[in-house]
């Protein structure tokens, strides 16, 4: 990070216009290009007769500030920095050298706020943005240097459509679809025929609920580029939220005929039949994801829920533990076994299954159900019907 931090305090002292006095221009002229060689020391002096011959100059101080930067003298060039604001407090370049010098203080919330005033001043700043991707890394903010980075790079080139679609991705990743889909709108904006912008618009519609316009994005997708597994698969996705099994079927259908391997798509295809009550044709469809993927929890919790409907209690129970074995956090498969094991009349085992199910899933409508129906039957009324009001009103919330 030392090294990361010395290259942006030399493309600050690059990027610096210069505006003194003839004699103190010669002496701030002669420290940059002392500073360029690595002459830190001597460059000092001469930005220190600078600075003394025009002492109004923001420039020298501000170059005086990182030659101190990088020879570690941090208090020093904080008072220099604040000497180039005070004498202009809309110089965007002396607050990412505050920034700098502040990140190298481990100040980082003071650093990412000296960046947000450079980039207030100055929002094409690629300097400031990479500053404040840097003081937000430094801080454990992840995404928000990812993000910063990208902004970076559309400060730079407001056309670039790979960076409004790599922020879009991670506006999608940490639930911004609001902002995400904003993003992808950029992305073809740009690049019209941006297959894989189109396709990650249609997510962010479908995760706001809006599947018809989702499947007209993933159709645009598809139209740039008929091969792309992923779209025919969302499309897919998109048709079963809004009911149209037998045409999700058909995108999934399509997505494994481009690429069998595809475990998503048999486990997709394997939920759409699960739907139309194939049970069978589902459990095969689950099968062949598990080929593909063997430690696909989600295809084995699948499976088992094909099981159980097919009344083949004791595979199920061992469908379920494959599951959990590879995911324990499974709200699912912990229901199911219970729903298994309560048919097989193991209740107290089916019991600790729900609740475990509850555990992981405190919304889980059907986790409640199970386990009132369960204690209804052990005669524990009071407690059986606690919990079919709790369903009632998670169910309620839910469709609020």
């Amino acid at each position: 990070m030392r090294f990361i931090l010395i290259i942006l305090s030399l493309i600050l002292a690059s990027a610096l216009p210069v505006q003194c006095q003839e004699k103190a221009q010669d002496l701030l002229d002669q420290g940059e290009a002392l500073r360029k060689q690595e002459g830190y020391d001597q460059a000092l002096l001469a930005l220190d007769e600078a600075t003394a011959m025009d002492p109004g100059n923001p420039v020298s101080w501000n170059s005086k500030c990182s030659a101190l930067d990088i020879l570690g003298r941090y208090d020093q060039a904080m008072q220099a920095c604040d000497e180039a604001i005070r004498l202009d407090p809309g110089y965007d370049q002396a607050w990412c050298s505050k920034g700098l010098v502040l990140i190298n203080l481990s100040r980082y919330i003071d650093a990412e706020m000296a960046f947000d005033e450079a980039l207030r001043l100055n929002p094409e700043s690629g300097l400031a943005w990479a500053g404040k991707s840097l003081s937000l890394a430094y801080q454990g903010k992840v995404f928000g240097s990812i993000e910063a980075l990208y902004d970076a790079a559309i400060s730079t080139d407001q056309d670039n459509a790979g960076a409004w679609l790599g922020k879009a991705d991670l506006l999608f990743e940490i639930g911004k679809y609001h902002e995400s889909l904003g993003a992808y709108d950029e992305a073809i904006r740009k690049k019209p025929d941006y297959a894989e912008a189109w396709n990650g618009k249609g997510m962010a519609l479908d995760m706001m609920g809006r599947f018809e316009e989702g499947i007209a994005a993933y159709d645009r997708a598809i139209s740039i580029n008929s091969s792309y597994v992923e779209a025919w698969t969302n499309k897919g996705v998109a048709l079963a939220y809004l009911g149209r099994m037998d045409e999700a079927i058909e995108c999934y259908e399509e997505a494994i005929r481009l690429d069998n391997d595809y475990a998503l798509a048999w486990h997709n295809k394997g939920n759409a039949l699960y739907q139309l009550g194939s049970y069978a044709e589902s459990v095969a469809g689950y099968d062949e994801a598990i080929r593909k993927k063997p430690d696909y929890a989600e295809a084995w919790s699948g499976k088992a829920s094909a099981l159980l409907a097919l009344g083949r209690y004791e595979e199920a129970i061992n469908v379920c533990d494959e599951a959990i074995f590879f995911n324990p956090s499974i709200a699912q498969a912990w229901n199911n076994k219970g729903s298994a094991l309560g048919e097989l009349g193991r209740l107290d085992q089916a019991l600790s299954c729900f609740d475990q199910a509850i555990q992981l899933d405190r919304g889980y409508v059907k986790a409640w159900i199970n386990k009132g129906i369960l204690l209804q039957a052990q005669g524990k009324i009071a407690e059986s019907e606690s919990a079919f009001a709790r369903a009632a009103e998670l169910a309620g919330s839910q469709t609020q």
